[in-house]
């Protein structure tokens, strides 16, 4: 025992001895998953980023929890995801009239208006939006924006066909994150907005 006292005391002086006056050595990180890359996975590369919400199955809103009159700037969440109503430019020079989900449960019309959601507090990164809406106004009365962290639009799309119900998608894909959206119209009906 008294050996191994003694060899632990001339270790502690040698690497005490290596260390530089006023200074201290820093020693690397232990890595757990052996690739000897310090990103938390095992494949031997870089960090991944973070995950896409397609590879998690897409978020679909729904509108279930919209079930009332909305009124503009009124706020609600759906899907742990903030949204809340706003004016719309393409319909009575900005104006906007408010929503309404409480006669036709499911959707949430709006007259005119737009839906904004903040998509910054997700655990997973939206490249892509899609949106089911049947619009009555006419072609390019309904639109879908999307926008990134700086409030750059990223993509754009529009109605075709009044009456009857459509998908707009917006999105550049992967590598292009998606930080919140607005989707509008005249005189709609949003039925679905699914996020991937």
């Amino acid at each position: 025992m008294d050996r191994f006292i003694a060899f632990c005391c001339v270790a502690l002086a040698v690497a005490l001895a290596a260390l530089p006056i006023g200074g201290c050595v820093v020693l690397p990180a232990e890595d757990p998953d052996e690739d000897n890359e310090p990103d938390g996975d095992d494949d031997g590369g870089e960090a991944d980023g973070p995950t896409d919400c397609a590879d998690l199955g897409g978020i679909e809103i729904t509108f279930d929890a919209a079930s009332e009159v909305r009124y503009c700037f009124d706020s609600w969440t759906e899907e742990g995801i903030p949204l809340s109503i706003d004016a719309t430019p393409q319909c009575n020079n900005g104006t906007c009239g408010g929503a309404d989900g409480s006669w036709d449960p499911g959707n949430v019309w709006v007259w005119p208006g737009a839906i904004v959601g903040d998509l910054s507090m997700l655990d997973c990164e939206v490249t892509e939006v899609q949106v089911d809406l049947t619009d009555y106004v006419g072609p390019g009365a309904a639109t879908l924006t999307v926008f990134d962290a700086d409030g750059g639009i990223v993509d754009l799309a529009s109605n075709a066909t009044p009456g009857e119900p459509e998908t707009l998608t917006a999105g550049l894909g992967e590598g292009t994150p998606i930080a919140s959206f607005a989707t509008g119209g005249c005189e709609t009906a949003f039925h679905t907005i699914r996020l991937y």
